[in-house]
C-alpha cells in the first residue's frame, strides 16, 4: 500500500460510466454486537444502496476475526 498505483496497459482511462454497484449484486455482514459502528446504522446504509444484509448478532467490530467460520 505504501507504493503508489499504476495504471495497466489496456485499462480504459477516464470516469467510470456507471458504478458497478448498481448492477452487481452486494451484500454486507452486520456485526449485531459492534460497539464502534452503530448496526441499525449499517443496517440503514445497507438498505440504502441495496445490499443483501446478513446479520450475526454477537459478532463484535472485528467480526472477521472472532467469526471467521460464519464469515467464510
Amino acid at each position: 500500500m505504501d507504493t503508489p498505483q499504476r495504471t495497466q496497459q489496456g485499462v480504459p482511462r477516464g470516469p467510470a460510466i456507471e458504478p458497478g454497484r448498481t448492477k452487481l449484486p452486494s451484500w454486507c455482514v452486520v456485526a449485531g454486537a459492534d460497539h464502534a459502528i452503530n448496526p441499525d446504522a449499517e443496517r440503514a446504509a445497507a438498505k440504502q444502496i441495496g445490499e443483501t444484509a446478513t446479520e450475526i448478532s454477537s459478532g463484535s467490530h472485528a467480526i472477521t476475526l472472532s467469526h471467521a467460520d460464519e464469515m467464510a
